[in-house]
């Protein structure tokens, strides 16, 4: 069952079948319009994948059937970069003669991107994994699956901490400037690369991302995908 909702997260991901209606200027995928799909719903989805991906790898998996998982993300990003590239002439063509239908097929393109973003961001996770697929297997997870906790405490700890909200890219991002922790790296001495990769290390997220992110350009998702940082903060009596 796993197997198979990894691979539903990947065609979603990589979904690119779109239904294209230039006399209402309107491109729906899976009924939606392409302006009101946010990166970070996709960021979601590849946490999501992510997460299955841990489970698998900890219960039952193998090489071969990561390589599958390779195999079809390398094939949708493939099929997303012809897309792209077919919607971009679309685009151009379309420039001197319609600037709406011009600006359609540009928020499109720009979909285009991100889902290839996301997928070559999973893939380059994906990658070492399966290179070091053997020494993980004895180290990462087999030993965390016999290993128990000697300290009651600690024990304790655990079970907490599984308690927490999944928050997503947005709220994490939301919290951390809500600490004040986003102005510790904006008053870094340091060259702006090097503040992306500490905030991708920091967040555990990309560092397509995290360069987003920290230069405004990330589209942060709307106050309904927001609710378990507020349900959270709420809860533990937080104010920010």
């Amino acid at each position: 069952m796993n197997v198979l909702e990894i691979q539903k997260l990947i065609r979603q991901i990589g979904n690119i079948d779109v239904k294209i209606n230039e006399q209402k200027l309107e491109i729906l995928l899976e009924g939606v319009n392409v302006i009101d799909i946010s990166q970070s719903s996709l960021e979601y989805l590849k946490d999501e994948f992510n997460k299955k991906l841990f489970n698998q790898i900890h219960q039952k998996s193998d090489e071969e059937l990561l390589q599958g998982f390779l195999d079809s993300i390398s094939s949708h990003i493939d099929n997303l970069k012809l897309n792209y590239h077919a919607n971009r002439i679309k685009m151009t063509n379309s420039k001197s003669e319609n600037h709406q239908l011009s600006i359609l097929y540009k928020n499109l393109c720009q979909l285009i991107n991100i889902k290839i973003d996301v997928l070559e961001a999973i893939q380059n996770e994906l990658i070492p994994i399966i290179k070091n697929f053997n020494y993980r297997l004895e180290t990462d997870f087999i030993k965390s699956n016999t290993q128990t906790l000697s300290n009651n405490e600690l024990d304790n700890e655990e079970l907490e901490l599984s308690g927490l909200p999944k928050l997503n890219i947005s709220e994490r991002y939301k919290l951390l400037k809500l600490l004040n922790i986003i102005d510790v790296f904006d008053g870094l001495d340091l060259p702006t690369k090097t503040k992306f990769k500490l905030l991708a290390l920091t967040m555990g997220i990309s560092l397509d991302n995290a360069r987003h992110l920290l230069s405004g350009s990330y589209k942060f998702t709307s106050d309904s995908y927001n609710k378990s940082l507020e349900a959270f903060l709420k809860k533990e009596n937080i104010e920010l």
